[in-house]
């Protein structure tokens, strides 16, 4: 009789602790946000180069537990690119600009009136939007902290807005810009998640590839 309940105990306590780690048949919700983007974020105009530093990510994914090990499911996130490049003015062609004295002072050096000003800085700002795929193999070493390895493949859709001094805006009309910016998106990582109860964790990722590879962020589970 002692041995029935004792193991009837232990069969909760196994249910109990199993709430803290990935659990078939569960659906998640994560919000993070992703830092440390090594990738150079570079674009190009009239043969020159300007660079910038991408902002944090706001991350969204739903997850599914596929198996007991193993979750798949959707990644969504959301960054924004502030990119610089000064421009000599001197180099481009009288029919790109809208005042003529200007061209001639740019060219020749010389002060024909008006308030001309040779040089220019281009500014672009890059807004991203990413849709993947991501799964994780969830692996037990630690009481009640969920470990697993994931990856995310997708893609990313940019949207560009050019900021300039008004004398690049005739500029501009003609002129190619070329971002670069990922659009195959990749990543590996590593994970450590916390249950605070059988519904909410906190969790952290870190890893490689050419996105943020840093997230931090929190888990909603939803439990029956």
């Amino acid at each position: 009789m002692i041995a029935a309940i004792n193991l009837i105990g232990q069969d909760l306590n196994t249910m109990a602790d199993s709430n803290y780690y990935h659990i078939k048949g569960k659906h998640q919700i994560n919000l993070s946000i992703g830092t440390l983007n090594t990738t150079n974020f570079a674009f190009s105009v009239f043969g020159g180069t300007g660079a910038g530093s991408p902002s944090p990510s706001a991350n969204l994914e739903y997850m599914y537990g596929l198996t007991k090990d193993f979750g798949i499911g959707a990644h969504f996130n959301f960054y924004r690119v502030d990119a610089q490049q000064n421009i000599n003015l001197t180099t481009l062609s009288e029919d790109l600009f809208e005042d003529p004295l200007c061209f001639l002072a740019c060219q020749t050096g010389i002060g024909l009136g008006g308030n001309c000003n040779c040089s220019a800085k281009l500014e672009e700002r890059i807004e991203v939007f990413t849709f993947a795929v991501k799964g994780a193999y969830h692996i037990k070493r630690f009481k009640h902290i969920d470990t697993y390895t994931s990856f995310i493949a997708g893609y990313s859709f940019n949207r560009r807005q050019t900021i300039t001094e008004q004398l690049l805006n005739t500029v501009l009309e003609a002129a190619e810009i070329n971002t670069s910016v990922p659009s195959f998106v990749y990543a590996g990582s590593i994970g450590v998640r916390f249950y605070l109860s059988p519904k909410i964790a906190l969790y952290g990722e870190y890893g490689a590839g050419n996105v943020h590879t840093l997230r931090v962020g929190a888990t909603y589970r939803f439990m029956d």
